[in-house]
This record gives C-alpha cells, structure tokens and sequence, in this order.
C-alpha cells in the first residue's frame, strides 16, 4: 500500500501541510495555516484562492470554517467590531 508523503509548503502567506487521509492513507488531505492557526482542510491541493476563502470564510466564523481563534490573533487585523469589542473586554 501506498501512504501520501507528508510535507509542508507555503502559498503566499499560507502553509499548507499535505498529510495522509486517515480513512484511506494512499489519498492525501491538506491542512492550511494561516501563522499558527489552522483555518481549514482540504482533500483537494488548495490554491491561493482556495487559502483566501478558508480566511474569509474563518475571519467570518460562516459555518464552512468556524474557529474559537480570535480574529486578531487569527489575522491580525485590528479593526473592525469585533477587534473593537475583544480589545474593550481585556
């Protein structure tokens, strides 16, 4: 049997890790990071586009990507309500 090779590469801003499936090793799946945060998976090799709608999609908490992450720590963006309102709560 064939098992995926694991490694790490970067898109842009992104890294992506290509792991092995853990119903079925021979196929891979692909897990995107944006710095330390895990914003989404992939069974598919992501794109920059595919990276950058985990991102908006993680930054908006819509239900294809939900995190507890923080947005700040998540992007670093300082602006907007909810940094305002995480910024205020410290």
């Amino acid at each position: 049997m064939n098992i995926v090779e694991t490694r790490t590469f970067q898109l842009g801003q992104y890294t992506v890790q290509q792991r092995p499936r853990f119903d079925s090793p021979s196929w891979g799946q692909y897990l995107v990071f944006l710095g330390n945060i895990l914003i989404g998976k992939s069974f598919s090799m992501p794109d920059i586009g595919c990276c950058e709608w985990l991102e908006h999609h993680q930054r908006h908490q819509t239900m294809y990507a939900y995190s507890s992450a923080k947005l700040p720590e998540l992007t670093g963006v300082r602006r907007g309500a909810r940094y305002l309102a995480h910024k205020r709560s410290r």
